[in-house]
């Protein structure tokens, strides 16, 4: 994540923003690019990246909302 070798890719630059089809950038200084554009404004912005796999499940059960006093 915040390795020096920084893959420049506009995902990850923080003067693009994704559109819903994750394929196109909309950049700040160019307009409309694709994805894998190269320029040498690049500015990674670590917050731009989206966390693998799951983190929060969906289901939860009874129990795990239960409080339980132990007395000893």
């Amino acid at each position: 994540m915040f390795d020096k070798k920084i893959e420049c890719d506009c995902v990850y630059c923080s003067l693009g923003y994704t559109l819903n089809n994750e394929k196109d950038i909309i950049c700040e200084k160019f307009g409309l690019v694709s994805r894998n554009f190269n320029c040498k404004n690049f500015i990674y912005n670590p917050l731009n990246r989206k966390p693998k796999g799951k983190i929060l499940k969906k289901t939860f059960e009874k129990n795990e909302f239960k409080i339980t006093s132990e007395e000893k």
